[in-house]
């Protein structure tokens, strides 16, 4: 049964996209016929070459058909105009019957760039970037208002097809929409979240510092996954050590660990009028913030790539902050994260 018709404004509230290998975008999907789509695709994907159109013939879409997105990738004069630093565009070969009736536009035959959502078409074409060159899937979700001004929470599925088996050519991909559940909507941030390697965050760090600070921890870690604490000294991270964070990642018996502020930088404590050191996150004096900040740290952990946030948001007393950050994954024996180095930079 079709839900009534809702359209996303461009502003959005909450942004994450994450690529990564499939099961681990597969943990983080919260639509059940995206985790079998994301199934599927690996399953093929592990018998030595990347999917292709000929792979997904429609009878083995049904499940999710009237959700369906299949694009073609297009360079050159094809693209269009595209931003500076990207090379490829996608033209939507289906655009879902679904996204038609709850949007009220049909996309079929244009270009990702004809999109009406702006936020939307930046996250798409980073991501088209990101299948050409890595080949990963690709997990998106970002929060608008429907037609009724409520908070929708839009989870968005992208995988790299190759009918070569090699060089990516095509999307597919997929989209559902649901309310956004009471903790998120209460909080009405405006944040973008992203996951990813440091070629892929490049593209959208914008403080110099920030951008020194991802070459670092890249030159830190060198062939290895990431780097350890001991790789570098306070005296290299001078330009930032105000803005900095470093936390220790403590077991608990439940599995689920805990992470604790080993340094809070001095110029953040001023700003914020509190300092966390020797404190755990979930002991912020911002509950709100404290479960958000908890949510967006899990990949870091679990798939051990570096995070790069937006984020405009109201403390719980009712003021506005705003920051960019970067939060990098530091581990002793290269294999389990077990500290976060972080940066934040203030207004």
């Amino acid at each position: 049964m079709l839900s009534p018709p809702r359209r996303l404004l461009a502003q959005p509230e909450f942004d994450l996209a994450l690529y990564d290998r499939p099961e681990h975008v597969a943990d983080y999907l919260l639509n059940p016929p995206l985790v079998q789509l994301t199934q599927e695709w690996a399953a093929l994907a592990a018998q030595g070459r990347l999917p292709g159109r000929a792979d997904f013939p429609p009878e083995k879409l049904r499940y999710m058909l009237g959700n369906l997105v299949l694009t073609d990738i297009v360079e050159g004069e094809a693209a269009g105009a595209l931003p500076a630093g990207l090379k490829a565009n996608m033209r939507y070969r289906l655009f879902g019957s679904n996204f038609v009736y709850q949007r009220g536009y049909d996309l079929t035959g244009k270009l990702l760039t004809d999109h009406p959502d702006p936020a939307l078409v930046q996250q798409g074409l980073v991501a088209c970037q990101v299948l050409m060159q890595r080949r990963l899937p690709t997990l998106g979700r970002i929060v608008g208002l429907d037609a009724a001004g409520s908070p929708v929470l839009t989870e968005s599925l992208l995988l790299p097809l190759a009918d070569d088996g090699v060089t990516v050519n095509r999307v597919l991909g997929g989209q559902f929409n649901q309310p956004m559940d009471e903790a998120l909507r209460a909080r009405r941030d405006q944040a973008r979240l992203l996951y990813g390697d440091p070629d892929i965050l490049r593209l959208l760090v914008r403080h110099a510092d920030l951008r020194r600070l991802l070459a670092d921890w890249e030159s830190w870690r060198g062939k290895r996954c990431m780097p350890a604490r001991a790789d570098f000294q306070p005296e290299d991270l001078r330009y930032l050590l105000g803005n900095l964070f470093l936390l220790d990642v403590v077991p608990q018996a439940d599995g689920l660990p805990r992470l604790r502020y080993r340094l809070f930088g001095s110029a953040v404590a001023r700003y914020r009028g509190y300092d966390l050191t020797g404190r755990f996150l979930d002991q912020h004096p911002d509950a709100s913030f404290a479960a958000a900040a908890s949510q967006a740290y899990a990949p870091v952990l679990a798939a051990r790539r570096p995070l790069w946030a937006d984020v405009n948001g109201r403390s719980a007393a009712g003021l506005l902050f705003g920051f960019e950050a970067l939060v990098l994954p530091l581990s002793s024996d290269g294999e389990n994260v077990d500290m976060v180095l972080a940066a934040q930079i203030l207004p």
